[in-house]
This record gives structure tokens, sequence and C-alpha cells, in this order.
């Protein structure tokens, strides 16, 4: 397993170098999306990792238009004598811009927003011919492993790091607040916590909790995952980055549990195991939309004072039957098919499965109750009675 990092100037290079990283994401102000280094400081950088034996790899995030796309050309062209090793992209005509004019550089695709249809992302890598592709932390372990049988390049996954929820062109941040660089906010009231990163290309929305899946290097290597990528752009102190890498490569796992309890921030696995969802169902059944052993006869599907309430009939229904129903807030009301019509308001004796009838006008019923055979003290009886 490699790992990767993002690094941002000369203090932390010297943090770097007491590691085993050997892999080094380094950004331009104009290229990513965060923002990044100024050209020199760039090119300075790249050369003393490059002395240092560190393979270096150009971020060039930004989703852009045409304008925007040429406006990065002659940064490109100024960093073009750079030693690479590969260039990152996200935007496919950055993608296509890399695979036909920087030939010696290798191409990262960056598929992290977006790319869930594996059959689309196979595509891409056909025609890209990417090194390496950093797949969505939006995919669970079972999309990871069939994206690494239909995707021939090796996979990258943020193992640790920031959540992107949403991203705007728009400003977030307060006007007091320098828009020359890169900053951040944390807003309990309004953004519980979650931090606001704004740069010249907008706002950032991440969530409270870091992704941290270091804890489960072991079913990231099997499900065919290659490389490791450690993301701390959002974290102060860049010193920890020799404690992650003592605890990632530590055969002790209790070194990881460890480093996971002390983190600054709290963590999830994110959408890693959420091939376990069928366990959360039950909670997304609202009890008041079922009586325990009955089954709905309908689904009230709108109300009108006047006209009447519309059914989505799910058994028949006759005129002059005594129906019930139960809101999504647990109200139990009486309705009654007499009249029985349909939209039209042309009068019907039975109402068949499929179809849609007017019960006439009740208070208090809202779309989506449920709609029951019996007085609402038959149903209130047999349901507790039977529960």
């Amino acid at each position: 397993m490699k790992y990767c990092t993002y690094l941002r100037g000369q203090a932390q290079l010297k943090r770097l170098a007491n590691t085993s990283i050997r892999e080094v994401i380094v950004e331009h102000g104009l290229l990513s999306q965060l923002g990044g280094l100024p050209t020199y400081d760039l090119i300075d950088l790249t050369r003393q990792l490059k002395q240092q034996k560190f393979s270096v790899f150009l971020q060039w995030d930004r989703i852009m238009t045409e304008p925007e796309f040429q406006e990065c050309l002659p940064i490109l062209e100024t960093l073009r004598p750079l030693p690479f090793d590969a260039i990152r992209v996200q935007d496919t005509g950055a993608a296509e811009w890399v695979r036909t004019h920087r030939t010696d550089a290798a191409l990262h695709l960056i598929a992290e927003s977006g790319h869930h249809n594996l059959a689309s992302l196979g595509q891409l890598a056909e025609h890209f011919c990417p090194q390496r592709i950093a797949v969505s932390p939006e995919l669970s372990s079972a999309q990871i492993r069939e994206c690494a049988s239909k995707v021939k390049a090796p996979l990258e996954a943020l193992g640790l790091g920031p959540l992107l929820l949403y991203h705007t062109p728009r400003k977030l941040l307060p006007s007091g607040h320098s828009k020359a660089t890169t900053q951040s906010l944390r807003n309990p009231e309004h953004l519980q916590n979650n931090p606001v990163i704004e740069s010249q290309y907008g706002s950032f929305l991440f969530d409270r909790r870091d992704l941290f899946l270091l804890d489960r290097l072991d079913q990231l290597e099997a499900l065919g995952v290659s490389n490791i990528r450690i993301d701390l752009r959002l974290k102060r102190d860049f010193s920890i980055i020799e404690k992650i890498d003592a605890a990632a490569h530590d055969p002790d796992l209790s070194k990881r549990e460890q480093l996971k309890k002390s983190w600054p921030q709290p963590t999830t696995h994110g959408f890693f195991r959420a091939n376990r969802t069928d366990h959360a169902f039950r909670y997304l059944n609202n009890p008041h939309l079922r009586l325990t052993g009955s089954q709905p006869v309908g689904t009230v599907l709108e109300t009108n004072r006047t006209s009447g309430i519309v059914i989505m009939v799910h058994a028949p229904l006759r005129e002059g039957e005594f129906l019930s129903c139960v809101t999504p807030q647990g109200q139990m009301i009486p309705l009654t098919t007499t009249p029985l019509v349909d939209l039209e308001q042309a009068p019907l004796r039975v109402a068949l499965p499929g179809g849609l009838c007017r019960l006439p006008p009740a208070k208090h019923v809202t779309p989506q109750a449920q709609v029951f055979r019996g007085t609402p003290e038959m149903n209130l009886v047999n349901s507790t009675a039977e529960g």
C-alpha cells in the first residue's frame, strides 16, 4: 500500500521527511479549487521535493468553463519543464489536454465528484489510460470492489481527511474575511460546526466529521485499492503526519484505534459500510402509517375542502362502506364512501385497485394518510388485540 499527501510549504516538508510517505501532491493557486502556492513558490518546492527523491503530483482539480481553461494554459506552460511524475485532473477537458500535451507526466484521474456510474468510469479509464484513479468517498465497499474489477487502473482512496458536502461559486464567508487567501469558518449556530473553506473559486462546505479508514486498510487492499491519500489541508498542525504514518505502518491495529480516538475531530467510515442499509429500514417506517395486522385499502393523494379526498385504491372500495384513515401524525379520522365518485365526479359503485376515486371531504386528513376498512374504534381495537 502506497501513501500520498498534500504539501504546502517548506515547514511541512521537514515534517514529511521524517515519515515513509514518498508521494506528494502540490497545488498551484490557479489550478487547485482550494487554492495553492504562487508559481515561484511551487517551482521551488517541487525542485526540493525531487532532490529528496519524492514523487511529485501536480493537482489540477478545477471544474472550468472554456475561458477559465484558457486562463490555466499559460501557467501550465510555465510549469511544463518541472519534472512532475503525474498531473491529477478532475475535469475531462483537462484530462484530454494532459493526454495530448503532457506526454512525460502520467495522468491521475480524480473521480470523486459524481462518478457513481462505474460503466461510464470504465469508459473514461479506457480512453485516458490513467496511471491512477481516485475513487469517490461515496462508494461503498461493494462498489469499490466492483470498480476494481471493471476499471483496469490502480485505485486510490481517501483514507483520512475531510468530506466535501457542497460546493458553490458563491462567497459564503463574512465580508470581513480576506478573499485573497483560503479562509476557514466554523459557525456552530448556522452550520453545526461544519468547516467552510472559501477560495477564489467559491465556497466549500465540509462534514464536521473526518473520513477515517486507516482502521480498514486490510479491507481496502483486499478490495483492490493500492493507494491511500491523507488530506490534512484543513488541519493547522501538520506534525500529526508523523503519528499517522507510524500508526498506518504498525501491524498492531490498536495503534490505529488509538489514533482514531485521539483525533481532534469526530470521525466516520462514510459510505464504506453502506451495504448494511437494510438494518436501518425499520427506522424509516412511520408507525403511524400502518396498523398491526391490517392492510391499507387506499392512500390519500390529495385533499380539498370542496372537491373531497383523492384516494389511490389498493383494494376494491364499494359505495356505502365505512372507512378510517391514519395520518402521518398518528391521528385516526373516520371516512365514508357515500357518495363514491371518480375524478370527474361521476358516481361509482365500486372503485377498483390501481384506480383513483374521490371521497367526501373530512377535516384534518392529509396526503400520505393510509385508509383502512372499518370505523376508527374497530381498527383501534383490532390493532391493540393483534399487537
